[in-house]
């Protein structure tokens, strides 16, 4: 009887040690996936600032209207974005700007939250669009 008796008794050791194992785990996993989700947040982020800045700068160029453009990439970004700035200026209907490579950048600043994770989380992104007065 003894035999059987030493067998329940390291099954249920086991399932404590299997218990401990899993608790400090845990925490790793957790902030892996939590992690990935907020990766993909930012790429996210970048891709929609990237995305803004060439659709900004398009209206800038075919219709030379900063305010125009600027509102046209504030409306394409999905995230809370920054002064944006178009330089060097162009006036499509001069044909001395025609040709000339025009610039539309679009700051953003992107928070992440990753349990257990030092630090602020903070990240400072930039879209940027570039194409030639005149269209």
């Amino acid at each position: 009887m003894t035999g059987v008796s030493s067998v329940f008794k390291s099954q249920s050791q086991e399932r404590g040690a299997a218990l401990v194992e899993a608790a400090l785990v845990l925490p790793l996993l957790l902030m892996l996936l939590v992690g990935i989700v907020e990766f993909g947040r930012v790429w996210n982020a970048q891709l929609s600032l990237s995305h803004a800045a060439r659709e900004g700068i398009r209206e800038y160029v075919v219709s030379g209207d900063e305010t125009a453009a600027v509102n046209v990439a504030t409306a394409a970004a999905t995230t809370t974005v920054g002064v944006i700035t178009v330089a060097p200026t162009c006036d499509p209907d001069d044909e001395t700007d025609v040709g000339t490579a025009i610039t539309m950048t679009i700051p953003a600043t992107v928070e992440i939250t990753i349990p257990f994770w030092p630090g602020d989380g903070i990240f400072n992104l930039t879209g940027v669009g570039t194409m030639r007065c005149g269209g």
